[in-house]
């Protein structure tokens, strides 16, 4: 029986396929909201969400430690964050907003709104949702790109990696274990309801979380299908029972992580060879085509607009990873090889050049 330890190793695993087909729930999560004629998908947002900040928090605490420094550490999370969303923010501005908006070109670009759209979705602080005049006729009117919320979440996130680390806290298990127990704390004195809680960002910060806390306890955590199984049979009992909506959703997250682990190591997630990792950039892009799609073709059904959407977000992922992600995890990493010296001179010589 494999552990979480070997498991992580970079070709023990098929993660990347599990964050794709989890990229790809949110389009059809978002499909019903979006074209309100036809048969509906079922409600899956939160738990799309989990995984991607459960495997954020695995792998992201696995990047700290793997790290030499943590300017290393900073430099490849930007690399890996940054570049990908500017390009996407400058098609969405310069190429699809002027496609669709409803105002003339004029009106459009002397908007102060469109730049602060510019600037505030490039830097990743403080998202902006609205462009002047696109999609104002929508059904989910005005709203470009929503899925976007998450990401300011998840900088936040290597921000709580790097104080931690700073501190000297961030290799104490005791630190991680504080973390969780201190919001589920903090979820049994509230007065939230269970959809609030499965869908609020105090979960969010849980599951990453929950995900370096499976880093550190790796070598102890034992990959099996029939425990999964076991997870999902309870889970399933709970539904029949009466207990506590905070009980019910932590056996829900256990159930979830330790399921998403099972996929990700399954021999048959490791047979699918796929040819870059195209999660980020189809979460990313997946809104945007979804409300040009609706745009144009409000009338058809949530299943329709699937099959409409994922050749094209398929292909952006594609591109995006092929283009821009990729090539900037690649000089990221080199730069991070660099010492302070080195690229104090790259600097130097970058500047010289200018």
């Amino acid at each position: 029986m494999q552990t979480l330890d070997t498991v992580i190793i970079r070709g023990n695993n098929n993660f990347g396929l599990v964050r794709l087909i989890t990229a790809s729930l949110v389009i059809f999560n978002h499909s019903s909201a979006l074209f309100p004629k036809g048969y509906h998908m079922p409600e899956t947002g939160y738990l799309r969400l989990w995984v991607f900040f459960f495997l954020s928090g695995l792998f992201i605490t696995s990047s700290y430690g793997n790290s030499k420094t943590q300017v290393s550490f900073i430099i490849m999370r930007m690399s890996r964050l940054w570049p990908a969303l500017i390009v996407c923010t400058l098609l969405t501005v310069f190429v699809m907003g002027p496609l669709v908006t409803s105002l003339s070109l004029n009106e459009y670009f002397t908007s102060e709104v469109t730049w602060k759209y510019l600037v505030s979705n490039s830097i990743i602080f403080n998202i902006k949702y609205y462009l002047p005049g696109v999609f104002t006729t929508n059904y989910f009117k005005d709203v470009v790109n929503n899925p976007l919320w998450t990401i300011p979440m998840e900088l936040k996130c290597y921000g709580i990696v790097f104080g931690l680390g700073f501190l000297g806290l961030f290799k104490s298990k005791v630190t991680m274990l504080t973390g969780y127990m201190v919001m589920i704390i903090y979820l049994f004195n509230t007065k939230m309801n269970f959809w609030e809680i499965t869908s609020g960002s105090i979960t969010l910060y849980m599951l990453f979380f929950a995900g370096s806390i499976c880093y550190f306890f790796r070598k102890y955590i034992y990959i099996d299908y029939r425990i999964a199984l076991c997870l999902i049979f309870l889970l399933t009992l709970t539904h029949f029972a009466t207990i506590h909506q905070i009980v019910s959703m932590l056996i829900l997250q256990f159930a979830l992580i330790y399921t998403t682990l099972v996929l990700g190591a399954s021999r048959i997630f490791k047979k699918v060879k796929l040819p870059g990792d195209y999660s980020y950039g189809v979460y990313i892009y997946g809104f945007i085509v979804q409300q040009t799609i609706a745009h144009y073709l409000p009338d058809i059904s949530p299943l329709v607009s699937i099959v409409y959407t994922m050749p094209v977000v398929i292909i952006l992922g594609g591109l995006s990873w092929h283009l821009i992600e990729n090539p900037a995890l690649k000089f990221g990493k080199k730069l991070a090889r660099m010492n302070g010296d080195e690229r104090s001179r790259w600097r130097k010589s970058l500047l010289s050049r200018s």
